[in-house]
């Protein structure tokens, strides 16, 4: 009995032995994943610097012959992606807190090839005008790497353009996911645009930008009508002009308000109230941040008599392109409607008949409507004209898409071959009116089911961006102009900072009313 009692106690310990053994063999393994990791990190650092050593940048001019860049033929694994499932209704954010910048990425190196403006203003024959110059090496080779899988829907996009796709260093081009420090990235095309929060950062932040833009032109952001009036409820005097407004007799009982978390998206946190009922002033009546989420809460009013599609309610989703930073070059392109899975009721706060974004919705067949059937439908069931979306909503969106750029434009950090494409949306009125409602930062890249985008929208874009960064020249000469309605596709021009330079205009954000009078229904523009 005693020498089994010792075998046992023998046994014990070697069994502890073992299991100490086991824990620091794992702590091993884990240390020796991370030494793996940061060896891969650096020979990727090391690839780029050796890479950037080797090439010599070229700047390119009108008069120099340009050979045609070379491709390396390598296989490339297929990919089964189905499209249709990277359908989603917001972007991911740029970073947005309330107060803070976007990250920056290589804050300190040169700029190899352009001039600081990207372009030269020309006198020929008494007229001023200008020449966009490359930014990006026209003889660099066409090699793009994706980091992320939220960009895989743009692969045949760029390949369609004659781009090839590698998976090691070296490449010309990076699509990665937002705000994200890529070594050895500067001087490449990235779609990326930093501190870019003013058009699809917070909702605070949005909202206050754009109020920021109006003041300083001697205006009230509301009084311009770009949206249905908003106050950010954690800011004081936003809070307090709320509350006065909501408690007037008129509407203390009967108008609706929608509650927006400025530091959420795809619709959570939203709830609708209509008249000031007692929980509201006792909830949100301190004017303070969000505790969970630290932004504040934007309580916007709520649109009681929207147009409708079959009898449900939709928004609207169109697209704004900051295709270069060097000049600032910003391009508009239609979208599609997005309509709810059962029929609006204003009795009826039933979140799937009034919240209408895709991640909201139960991904149902007809969520997704073009905007030649949203023209159809409004024609045949409200009286619409039959081209609304094509002449009122256009040239309105159009206007609106260069506010939005241009209340971001002081804060927007230059850089070479940045690009990047934010999903705008909006919402019409029963009397036709024409409402935005916020902008996302790198939008999902789908096909859009039950639309007439198909993957055209993402070629012509691949192909502007890269034509416009690599060899200008071939986008209308070098001179695309908005006053003489520059399109390329679908993607069409609302701002060219070079244009605004060479013609001596200044926005005036306070004449924004005047813009769209002085605008005919065609893309030509005699002011921005």
């Amino acid at each position: 009995m005693k020498v089994l009692r010792r075998n046992n106690e023998i046994l014990d310990v070697n069994l502890a032995h073992s299991r100490d053994f086991n824990e620091r063999l794992k702590a091993e393994n884990s240390n020796l994943r991370k030494d793996l990791v940061s060896a891969k990190r650096y020979n990727e650092e090391l690839d780029a610097k050796i890479l950037s050593l080797r090439t010599d940048p070229i700047k390119v001019t009108e008069t120099e012959s340009i050979d045609p860049p070379e491709v390396i033929d390598e296989e490339i694994p297929d990919i089964n992606l189905d499209p249709t499932s990277l359908v989603e209704d917001e972007g991911e954010k740029t970073i947005d807190e309330e107060e803070e910048e976007d990250e920056d990425d290589d804050e300190d190196e040169e700029d190899p090839l352009t001039s600081t403006k990207g372009y030269e203003i020309v006198v020929q024959g008494g007229a001023t005008t200008f020449q966009l110059n490359n930014q990006v090496s026209a003889t660099s080779k066409m090699l793009f790497k994706v980091q992320g899988t939220k960009f895989l829907g743009l692969i045949s996009s760029w390949e369609h353009a004659g781009w090839k796709r590698i998976y090691h260093s070296g490449s010309s081009l990076i699509l990665t996911k937002p705000v994200t420090k890529i070594p050895g990235s500067y001087g490449k095309l990235i779609n990326q645009v930093s501190r870019s929060s003013c058009i699809g950062g917070s909702k605070g932040a949005q909202l206050r930008c754009k109020k920021t833009l109006a003041e300083e032109g001697g205006c009230d952001f509301v009084d311009l009508h770009i949206s249905p009036g908003q106050f950010n409820l954690h800011f004081k005097p936003d809070c307090e002009k709320f509350f006065s407004i909501a408690g007037d007799p008129d509407n203390v009982e009967s108008k609706m308000w929608i509650l927006k978390d400025g530091g959420s998206y795809h619709g959570k946190g939203m709830k609708i109230y209509q008249g000031l009922k007692h929980d509201v002033k006792k909830k949100y009546g301190k004017c303070s941040k969000n505790k969970e989420t630290g932004a504040g809460y934007i309580m916007q009013e709520y649109i009681g008599n929207p147009a409708l599609l079959g009898g449900k309610k939709f928004d609207i989703r169109s697209f704004l392109l900051i295709a270069s930073t060097h000049p600032f070059l910003i391009y508009y392109h239609k979208g599609f409607a997005r309509r709810s899975a059962i029929a609006y009721s204003n009795s009826n706060f039933n979140k799937l008949g009034h919240i209408t974004n895709h991640k909201s919705q139960d991904k149902h067949a007809d969520h997704f409507v073009s905007f030649s059937n949203v023209s159809r439908i409004l024609e045949s069931e409200s009286g619409f004209p039959s081209d609304f979306m094509d002449t009122v909503f256009k040239k309105r969106a159009k206007h609106v898409t260069n506010y939005i750029f241009q209340a971001a434009r002081s804060k927007i950090k230059r850089r070479i071959g940045a690009f990047m494409v934010f999903g705008v949306d909006w919402v019409l009125d029963g009397d036709q009116g024409v409402h935005f409602l916020e902008a996302n930062g790198n939008p999902s890249i789908s096909n859009y089911p039950g639309t007439d985008l198909g993957p055209r929208i993402w070629n012509e874009m691949a192909y502007l961006v890269s034509t416009l960064h690599r060899t200008p020249e071939l986008v209308a000469g070098g001179s695309p102009r908005v006053r003489e309605g520059h399109a390329h596709g679908g993607w069409e021009l609302v701002f060219n900072e070079a244009e605004e330079a060479a013609r001596g205009d200044v926005y005036a954000a306070c004449e924004f009313p005047s813009y769209i009078s002085q605008c005919d229904n065609s893309n030509k523009c005699e002011r921005w």
